[in-house]
Formats: structure tokens, C-alpha cells, sequence
């Protein structure tokens, strides 16, 4: 049997960005961005972001987000090597925070929590099923 735990990203976006201030400093930091500027320092500054996302959103807040996945044991710290508990893990995050912000865990949020060996299950169905 497969199993996986989804979380509301919807209701934990909704929370995060009703926090004191969040909101007002990542709209602060996309103005910021949004200067022309010859370094790229963010997804928004890239021509995919200009020419592609935000035409399609006009008159609309849009805050660009990211997903990341990694594996890891709870069992072993020190890598994630053994199958007999190893979890998979999908992270978002909000690219368009202030730089001083990005780095702390406290603003990854996770998105699914699953068995890794249940990707191997589901990749490579056996005969029987």
C-alpha cells in the first residue's frame, strides 16, 4: 500500500504571508528586484519571468515559488543511505524573500512527506499487480 502526506499549501502560504510585515517586505524586495540591474540575482529578473509568467498575471499579485526534494533517514544523520526508513521530502519556497531571510529553515515549507521506496514501487510495478 502507497501513502503519502500532503500538506495545504494554501493555508500555510495564507498564514505565512498574513504575518506582521512578510508580505510588505517580499513585495519591497520584488520592487528591488525589478530595477534594471545587470546582475541576476532572482527568478523574477530572468526573461522567462518578465516575458512569459507575469504577462499572463497582469493586474495580479504574483509571488513566484520553488520546489525542492531531497531523501533523507531520520535514523541516520549523517545520510540518508539506508531504505529501511528513509523518507522523501518536497519543500516550497518563496525565492523573492529578502536575501537575509532565504537561508532559514523557518521559511521552507514542506509540501509532501512520503516513503522513498514507494517512488521505486511506483516506477517499477511488480508482475503481480
Amino acid at each position: 500500500m502507497l501513502t503519502g502526506q500532503f500538506v495545504p499549501i494554501n493555508l500555510l502560504l495564507k498564514g505565512f504571508l498574513e504575518l506582521n510585515g512578510v508580505l510588505s517586505q517580499i513585495l519591497s524586495y520584488m520592487d528591488k528586484l525589478s530595477v534594471e540591474n545587470y546582475v541576476l540575482e532572482n527568478v523574477v529578473q530572468g526573461d522567462l519571468w518578465k516575458k512569459k509568467i507575469k504577462p499572463l498575471f497582469q493586474g495580479k499579485l504574483v509571488i513566484p515559488l520553488t520546489f525542492s526534494f531531497d531523501d533523507y533517514d531520520p535514523d541516520n544523520v549523517l545520510g540518508s543511505h539506508a531504505d529501511v526508513h528513509k523518507l522523501g521530502a518536497g519543500y516550497l519556497e518563496i525565492p523573492c524573500l529578502p536575501p537575509e531571510f532565504q537561508g532559514s529553515l523557518d521559511n521552507k515549507f514542506l509540501a509532501i512527506l512520503f516513503h522513498s521506496s514507494d517512488v521505486l514501487e511506483i516506477r517499477q510495478p511488480s508482475d503481480h499487480c
